[in-house]
């Protein structure tokens, strides 16, 4: 009868328990899954890839052993399987590890379809084979209108309306783009059109069609020459030749200029005129040059001796610009009519100051520092377990102690016999579900040890200095990881957490904001994250370059991210959608222990001594209540402060990953920066802090303790998770 009596009184103590809270530490399980086997194997960047067909693209794995780290000279075996390649093609079956233990193939996507490539270790039996999620999208390509001095744009760059002058040209230039990825497609041939009806007709042709192929920005441009006579509405179409892409349209209004009207271009005055003076007037332009003589002067031109020159005004025509070595023909509205003249490439430059050709402007000598300017894609990680509140810290002894009660593992010694019947009763009357969010809440501490974001960095110069720097950022998510939703493929470095662990909390800066899932048919929202603007400077010498950032403030209450964190968890492993859910207990509908099951068994044990509605009645009480205790306690979950607040500094690299300067992705053009911090960023903030670049420091949630670390690492380019 005693031990019956313990038996109960440690199942409902799980009930009572339960509504404690959460914290834990899963690095003992870690350890355990680390060593299961000698050998482990693990997918390198990305598992889950999404391309384009006929796109090329690396997969690669790393073998190491345990507790000695890479194997090299391994032969590493790679087939395509579940599901239809549909043509994509893997440059080799097998390939071999190098001394860092990566093994490489290069994957040929081929049409649109679903499928995976598994990669295994022959030699290695006892390694779990891994596998990379391929998904093989076509590419949804989009068409817009660029606009230009004359051509006014639509908000959704799908139309335009265009101004020209008789006897004039105009360019029509219109953009083709990646919809998934804005990246430009060149290549492709642009087909433009006019209505018959039209008295203008494109550039070196009377035609109403006209074509072009994109460039490399993936722009295609094609010019209108209007007549002597005005028009109103002509429509105009562009669209892919190849189909598949909506067209766009030009609707083109041809006004008139008058005779003896205001002018500053020839193009704005009647067949026959020039402008001269300000006033359109005769030219001897359009007929013989001078008597005897048949030459035949052009539009615009002037007999001068006998022979044809161009004006003493310089205009150009932008199709066929024929303009002196040293200018380019530039082009710019005046009194709404398009004016272009040979114009020098630069003004004479000071001292100090150079000549850009592709602005036409004299910009300050880049400085003898890398230029860290422009877009940078970012990473952070902070460690805030410092920050966790005192009641997650303090109950999570309490729920470890819970955890390894329904895990047979709480009675030791002389009395470890008990284990196995505690958990016998737990295993049947309490839920699987339980089980598993009591894990999710012993882990919970463990999760929230590290806050880690990404996001989007701009760096523009100030005053036009790019020693000083102002900075904006965006973070578009946080980042999480828990081991179990692994189901032990967690090969690889202890200390680095598989990808497959991750889960993301979207912020309003997202690009699917609110996609936090639901909880009792309600959307959950974005998480609102203000990162404040912030100054910066660079310092050193080649090579020693280095990114000094002053105080930054980001905005976040981390509270909320808690209870989002608990409720993706329980939507990934349970029914549930959400732990208010979970846990919406109710007589007649218990969530956490099956009360009239137990007060039955417990009556059957005792013969009846202890009555099944005794149970019952102090069990749906304790049920109900801890449901909704615990539901309260994590709604109002809140920090000394929402305030991250911290300075920091990194190396900085020319060079990006691939060992070639890129200089396109600075304002200068000239000696871009191409990474910030180092790659290990991560595991030197949680393992080798004073050693970690980038370098954050500061108070993460709390007012009173100062130098709090973390890090963090910026690239051109999004790096894969």
């Amino acid at each position: 009868m005693t031990s019956l009596k313990r038996c109960l009184a440690a199942a409902a103590s799980l009930a009572l328990a339960f509504t404690a809270a959460c914290g834990g530490d899963t690095g003992a399980q870690q350890e355990q899954d680390a060593g299961s086997t000698a050998y482990g194997l693990a997918v390198s960047g990305s598992a889950v890839l999404t391309i384009h067909p006929g796109d090329v693209r690396n997969l690669q794995v790393v073998l190491a052993q345990n507790q000695i780290g890479p194997v090299p000279n391994a032969d590493i075996a790679f087939a395509i399987d579940d599901g239809d390649p549909a043509g994509a093609q893997l440059d080799a079956s097998t390939a071999q590890t190098g001394t860092d233990g990566t093994a490489t193939v290069k994957l040929t996507a081929g049409s649109k379809t679903q499928f995976k490539v598994v990669v295994s270790a022959p030699a290695y039996p006892d390694v779990r084979p891994v596998a990379f999620s391929i998904n093989v999208i076509p590419v949804k390509r989009v068409l817009q209108v660029v606009g230009g001095p004359n051509t006014k744009v639509s908000t959704d760059a799908a139309s335009a309306t265009v101004t020209m002058f008789i006897s004039t040209s105009v360019g029509l230039k219109v953009r083709l783009l990646d919809q998934d990825t804005g990246a430009p497609i060149a290549g492709e041939q642009i087909d433009f059109a006019l209505p018959q009806t039209a008295k203008s007709s494109f550039s070196g042709t009377s035609s109403k069609s006209a074509n072009a192929k994109t460039g490399a920005d993936g722009s295609a441009q094609v010019f209108v020459i209007s007549t002597a006579q005005t028009e109103l509405n002509v429509i105009s179409t562009a669209q892919v030749d190849s189909g598949g892409v909506g067209s766009v349209t030009f609707s083109i209004n041809v006004q008139a200029s008058g005779t003896n009207t205001g002018c500053t271009v020839n193009s704005q005055c009647q067949p026959g005129q020039i402008c001269s003076g300000g006033t359109c007037t005769s030219s001897t332009g359009g007929g013989s040059c001078q008597a005897g003589n048949d030459q035949q002067c052009p539009f615009g031109y002037d007999c001068v001796d006998g022979q044809c020159v161009p004006p003493a005004n310089t205009q150009c025509d932008p199709n066929n610009p024929n303009c002196p070595a040293g200018q380019y023909c530039l082009c710019s509205a005046s009194t709404g009519a398009q004016v272009c003249s040979c114009t020098d490439v630069c003004p004479v430059c000071t001292a100090g100051t150079t000549c850009n050709p592709n602005t036409h402007t004299c910009d300050p000598n880049p400085p003898p520092l890398p230029d860290v300017t422009g877009v940078w894609y970012t990473k952070h990680t902070f460690s805030i377990v410092q920050a966790l509140p005192n009641f997650l810290q303090q109950m999570a002894k309490i729920i470890r102690q819970i955890d390894q009660l329904i895990s047979g593992q709480f009675f030791t010694g002389a009395l470890s016999w008990l284990n196995a019947i505690v958990k016998a009763i737990i295993d049947q009357y309490v839920p699987d579900w339980v089980q598993t969010v009591i894990h999710v809440l012993d882990d919970i501490g463990t999760i929230l040890s590290y806050l880690r974001s990404e996001g989007s960095m701009n760096l523009k110069p100030v005053s036009g200095s790019f020693v000083n720097v102002a900075g904006s950022e965006v973070w578009t998510s946080l980042v999480f990881y828990w081991l179990p939703l692994c189901n032990g493929n967690i090969g690889g470095d202890p200390a680095i957490p598989p990808d497959c662990a991750r889960f993301d909390v979207s912020t309003t800066d997202s690009d699917n904001p609110g996609d936090n899932g639901e909880c009792k048919g309600q959307s959950i929202p974005a998480v609102a994250v203000q990162v404040q603007p912030f100054r910066a400077h660079v310092t050193g010498t080649d090579p020693n370059f280095t990114l000094n950032v002053d105080e930054r403030t980001v905005n976040l209450k981390l509270g909320k991210v808690i209870l989002i964190v608990i409720n993706l968890l329980i939507s990934y492993l349970t029914e549930y959608q959400c732990i208010d859910d979970a846990l919406d207990c109710q007589p007649g509908n218990p969530c956490l222990i099956d009360c009239q099951a137990l007060g039955q068994t417990i009556e059957n044990l005792t013969g009846g001594f202890i009555p099944g509605s005794l149970v019952e009645g102090i069990c749906y009480p304790l049920v109900t209540a801890a449901g909704q205790f615990i539901t309260n306690i994590l709604a109002n979950i809140s920090f000394e402060t929402d305030v991250l607040d911290f300075t920091g500094h990194s190396s900085i690299s020319k060079l990006s990953l691939s060992g070639s300067a890129d200089n396109t992705t600075c304002n200068s053009g000239i000696n871009c920066a191409n990474q910030l911090g180092t790659k290990d960023y991560d595991y030197k903030t949680q393992k080798d802090p004073t050693h970690r670049d980038g370098w954050w420091e500061g108070s993460f949630f709390l007012k009173t303790i100062k130098g709090m670390p973390g890090g963090y690492r910026g690239t051109r380019e999004p790096e894969s998770h």
